[in-house]
């Protein structure tokens, strides 16, 4: 999304496409009032020219991983709670966050994170993480989801089936993981399972290879195994299933744009 307000740019962009949302990340946002003000245009210009609202979503994890600095309270990333291990406290950081974004104009928030960080060498996720202990992420995650999900913004855990065990960076490589089923199953994919319990409202996919299982270096974010087999037949998750960043080298870096998104939605992602 560019710019700071709606563009003829972006009203183009809602004419002709009619998409379903749009990631806001920190160029697009100043004051409080400023993202009040442009969401409130932007669901405007949607509905004039699609009839639909728009899903407006923000990467506002905490910690290191935030966006939006004015109009909401700065909490910790989730490896603090992770120490903690209040599950009380844990849901009133969803709760608050949750009311201060929908009251901004957001309701889909990209978390919590339910990678289970248990690489020391992990790049990427490290203090993201509730912790190395998949009891607890899955405890807290879902403590989490259920604040939030009460305030009216839609949680989106991520980033499955697991970016814990890894130690290069999906933004800049492939990460490749020599594990199977059973080690994912007893590992990875305990707080997943627990969000789905938890009706959380969108599972993001990750950019990561599983040679040993699929026989094939492709990235989760566009197997069929991983986004259909596993999540929607075994989890029986119903929500939506969404990609991490389509331009981040771990999908983009061995084919084009066009061929990555579609093969996605042909594995199963919404």
């Amino acid at each position: 999304l560019p710019g700071k307000n709606v563009t003829p740019v972006t009203e183009k962009m809602l004419k002709n496409i009619q998409p379903g949302g749009f990631i806001f990340f920190g160029f697009n946002l100043s004051s409080h009032e400023q993202t009040r003000r442009f969401i409130r245009d932007l669901q405007d210009a949607s509905i004039k020219n699609g009839g639909l609202p728009l899903f407006i979503s923000v990467d506002q994890e905490g910690g290191r991983v935030v966006r939006v600095m004015d109009g909401v309270t700065q909490f910790p990333g989730a490896m603090a709670a992770g120490v903690a291990g209040r599950e009380d406290y844990v849901h009133e950081w969803g709760r608050i966050l949750g009311m201060e974004l929908r009251s901004t104009g957001f309701n889909m928030n990209f978390a919590p994170v339910l990678d289970v960080n248990n690489n020391p060498d992990n790049p990427v996720i490290n203090t993201r993480s509730f912790g190395p202990d998949p009891v607890l992420v899955a405890r807290l995650g879902t403590v989490y989801i259920k604040g939030l999900q009460k305030s009216g913004c839609m949680a989106v855990c991520k980033h499955f089936p697991g970016h814990g065990d890894t130690n290069s960076d999906s933004h800049v490589t492939l990460p490749v993981v020599p594990f199977g089923p059973d080690r994912l199953d007893k590992i990875e994919w305990i707080p997943f399972r627990a969000a789905i319990r938890e009706d959380v409202s969108a599972v993001m996919t990750a950019h990561i290879a599983f040679p040993l299982l699929l026989g094939n270096n492709d990235p989760a974010t566009i197997s069929p195994f991983f986004l259909t087999e596993v999540l929607r037949k075994r989890m029986a998750y119903r929500g939506l299933v969404i990609t991490d960043d389509m331009e981040m080298k771990g999908v983009s870096g061995g084919r084009e744009p066009g061929e990555a998104a579609v093969r996605a939605v042909m594995a199963g992602a919404d």
